[in-house]
Formats: C-alpha cells, structure tokens, sequence
C-alpha cells in the first residue's frame, strides 16, 4: 500500500511539473531547393545539401529548369537555388558569392578555331540556357543570334547536328555532360574565348523564402565555409568521384 502511495506522489510530481515547465519537441523545418533536372544530384545539390545541414534545417530538392526555378523563388515556393547574380529585385543573392563560374564557349572540333573574334561571335548562331544571362564578358548587344534551349543536352545535341554554331556553359558541367554522351571527339571549348571575365555564383532566395529571417546567419555559414575551402573541397571530391 505504502508503495502504491509513493508512486501516486511520484506521477503527481512529474504531471505538475509538465504543466509548469512544457517541453516542446519541435519538429526540424524543411526548406525547399531547387536544381536543374539534368544534375539532380550534381554539385548544386550536393551545395544545398551542406548549407542546409550547417542550418540544422532538413532539405526537399525539386529538380526544375532554370526560367520556372526563378519564378517559383519569387512566389516563394521554392526557398534557395544557386544562380549567378543578376539584376531581379525579387532576388536576394546572399553574400559573399561562394565560387566564380568559369563559363565557356563550346563549339564542334572540326571548327575549333572558326570564332577567332568578337565579330565572328556577333555573327555565330549561339545555344544559351532558357532563362539565363549570357557571360558578362560577351554582354547581351554583342549577341544578336541566339536560340534558347532547355538542356545542356540539347546544346550538345543541336551543336553536332550543326543547328548552331556553338554553346555558352561552365566548363567543368559541360565537359561532364559531353564525355557522358561520347562527344568529346566532336565538341570542344573552342581555341578562342571571349575574354576570360569570371561570374560570380551565389545561393540565391527570395523575401519570401522561409530562409529570408536565417539571412544573416546563412551569410555568416557561408563567409566561414569559403574561409575554410568548404566549397572547393566539395567540388574537388564531387570531379573525383566522376572520373
């Protein structure tokens, strides 16, 4: 009897002290990134990935072509991408940028060395991503003809079927992509490049993202983690892995 007593007194105890002192189990938020489709698990994602982990946040990646990435970041259903910065005053691209982009002219072997000059650029029929800036270093008025397409894919594609005459890419994603498909034989970065001005490449959200209040905090992870050579060895082990 004494002892069911006690154990009366005891689970009275800990339900008062519930009640006085709550504990909150809060579930982990999850935020929303997006990818191009070509690279669902490719460099970009394996970026959020991390960011996300040093955020203590979980993370769903919604792979998504760049024009329809940028309009859903504005409407705010989708939280972060990686973009290079450009003039959108819906956009926030976060600060410091995390890497350069080392953007290429792509163009068919057998004509390596056909654009020499600024002059045959402007005259060269020119595949760009759908949605995207073309290279500083070119400038949108020194390009008149251009075709956008949805894929890096479909440039290789167009490009050896002579639908055009070259193709803007990063070097590293591209050289990926064409060794993928066996066209190294037939594409190559051409012999001249049209200056060799870097972009700089951003996690890029929106004031209506849910990660717009964890802004300071995510430029804080992102300044330590560029300090410390977090991204380029992220990059150099996700290369090695493809080799």
């Amino acid at each position: 009897m004494k002892e069911k007593f006690q154990l009366r007194i005891i689970c009275y105890l800990l339900a008062l002290l519930l009640l006085v002192c709550p504990v909150k189990l809060a579930a982990q938020e999850t935020i929303i990134a997006s990818v191009s489709p070509e690279f669902p698990n490719g460099l970009h994602a394996k970026y959020l990935r991390f960011l996300a982990k040093e955020l203590n946040v979980a993370l769903k990646i919604k792979p998504i072509p760049l024009a329809r990435r940028i309009k859903e970041l504005e409407k705010g259903d989708i939280d972060i991408i990686v973009l290079a910065k450009r003039d959108n005053p819906e956009l926030i691209a976060l600060m410091p940028s995390y890497s350069q982009i080392d953007e290429n002219l792509f163009v068919r072997a057998s004509e390596k060395h056909r654009i020499s000059n600024q002059e045959q650029l402007r005259s060269a029929l020119i595949g760009v991503s759908h949605g995207s800036h073309l290279p500083q270093f070119v400038g949108n008025r020194e390009l008149a003809n251009t075709v956008e397409v949805n894929s890096l894919e479909q440039k290789v594609l167009m490009l050896k079927r002579k639908r055009i005459d070259g193709f803007f890419h990063t070097f590293s994603s591209a050289n990926l992509v064409i060794n993928e498909m066996g066209a190294s034989d037939a594409i190559v970065s051409s012999v001249w490049q049209p200056g060799r001005k870097k972009r700089l490449s951003h996690f890029v959200i929106s004031k209506k993202s849910r990660l717009f209040k964890y802004k300071a905090q995510l430029e804080q992870i992102i300044q330590q983690a560029k300090n410390e050579g977090k991204f380029i060895q992220i990059r150099q082990q996700h290369y090695q892995s493809k080799n």
